[in-house]
């Protein structure tokens, strides 16, 4: 999917050409389609976290880095890069308004200004928030059972 988008991008950059947010979708599901029976890979059952059976799995907590280390969580990364190249979709279509939706709290809670923003994501949220003020945008958390859709067109 996120090839679509910065295809969509970059043929709207440099060759001036626009595609309908419909047109890239599509494009964007039958890639992943086609990635799926190249390699054969069965679809993962559609189930909410909340149904599926989790009580043997260890629950883990965010532990500090080593001293002279610095953490990377790459999944709090990529959620902060699929809303950056949304938004920045959204404004070379030319759309004003917007709601983001994540399924981040914490993502959303530094977007709204509530939260310190950590220094591996500084450059990602500075880009967003310098086009908030440029846009009319809403950032909204989202339980992950809620944004299933957004998960199967992610993945």
């Amino acid at each position: 999917m996120l090839w679509s988008i910065w295809k969509t991008r970059n043929n709207l950059l440099f060759e001036d050409q626009q595609a309908s947010l419909d047109k890239t979708i599509t494009f964007g599901v039958q890639m992943n389609a086609d990635f799926d029976t190249a390699t054969q890979r069965e679809a993962e059952p559609m189930v909410p976290r909340d149904q599926t059976h989790s009580s043997n799995l260890q629950q883990q907590e965010w532990t500090p880095p080593q001293t002279g280390f610095i953490k990377v969580s790459g999944s709090f990364i990529a959620e902060a890069q699929a809303l950056q190249d949304g938004l920045q979709f959204a404004w070379h279509l030319r759309v004003r308004n917007v709601e983001l939706e994540s399924d981040s709290e914490k993502l959303i809670h530094i977007l709204r200004r509530e939260q310190q923003v950590p220094s591996e994501v500084e450059v990602i949220i500075g880009d967003i928030l310098h086009l908030t003020n440029y846009m009319e945008v809403k950032f909204q958390y989202v339980k992950r059972s809620i944004n299933n859709a957004a998960h199967v067109v992610a993945h």
